[in-house]
């Protein structure tokens, strides 16, 4: 799946493979006269093909990735714009989407702040995803979609206990006596599992 699906949606791999097809159609016997051009032909087709990926995909990123390290781990509002002009290299960047989601959740923007870290749960099996956007709800007093995002991030990592404490507040705040005491009981006697 991955030989396939990712490489043929970039452009010069596309390219490449035609010209490999299109080379093994014309063989006949290696005494063809097409074979012989394209086989010549051909180190300079995947050299630009290589050249072509390297200055359309890869130096974009390389350039993205260093300008968004400036201010990664700065949180300041002033960087909200910084982090959507570096959003479309970035999407497929875990931690840069969490980061982005937190700053955003940081400044009461929790609308986008859950579409962010739904796109980075996306990626990642960080239960912290589904907390935070939890916290989201919570805030625009949607309170049963917080619990159930707080219930599955406890199921995603049992040994975590953020979650589950995370679900105790809500219920605090709910004023939901009978939750929150079984909540309270379940945080007071957790017991964090070995890793092994």
């Amino acid at each position: 799946f991955s030989c396939f699906s990712y490489p043929f949606s970039i452009t010069p791999f596309c390219i490449l493979v035609t010209l490999f097809v299109t080379m093994a159609a014309s063989v006949q016997s290696e005494k063809s006269l097409g074979f012989r051009r394209i086989w010549r032909i051909m180190p300079i087709f995947a050299i630009i093909c290589i050249l072509s990926f390297v200055c359309s995909v890869l130096i974009p990123r390389i350039k993205t990735s260093e300008e968004y390290r400036r201010f990664s781990g700065i949180k300041d509002k002033a960087f909200i714009k910084d982090y959507y002009e570096v959003q479309p290299l970035m999407n497929d960047d875990a931690s840069f989407l969490f980061n982005f989601g937190a700053l955003l959740r940081d400044y009461g923007r929790y609308n986008d702040s859950s579409d962010i870290l739904r796109q980075g749960a996306k990626l990642s099996a960080d239960p912290m995803f589904e907390t935070l956007v939890g916290r989201n709800y919570e805030q625009m007093k949607r309170y049963e979609e917080a619990d159930s995002l707080f219930s599955r991030a406890s199921r995603m990592q049992p040994n975590r206990i953020y979650p589950v404490y995370r679900q105790m507040k809500l219920y605090e705040t709910m004023n939901d006596n009978e939750r929150l005491k079984k909540k309270a009981e379940e945080v007071i006697n957790f017991i964090e599992q070995e890793k092994s």
